[in-house]
């Protein structure tokens, strides 16, 4: 089944994979309960997220746009 079709935004999509790579993996074998919600700011580096992008996941805290652990 599409994603798109069943109303899975594309925004929903690229956040989760910023957060957690693996979660589609993870989905699709049952194992949706290690599927990390928010973004673990320790991680950043080991998820080669992009200098400025990282800028604007911290300059939005507290906006919801990207959660992010304590």
């Amino acid at each position: 089944m599409c994603h798109f079709t069943a109303g899975l935004p594309l925004v929903a999509i690229g956040k989760g994979l910023v957060i957690n790579p693996e979660w589609v993996t993870l989905a699709e074998s049952g194992r949706s309960h290690e599927i990390q919600t928010a973004l673990n700011p320790q991680r950043v580096p080991e998820l080669t997220i992009l200098d400025k992008l990282w800028d604007q996941i911290q300059a939005s805290k507290g906006t919801g746009w990207f959660p992010l652990m304590d």
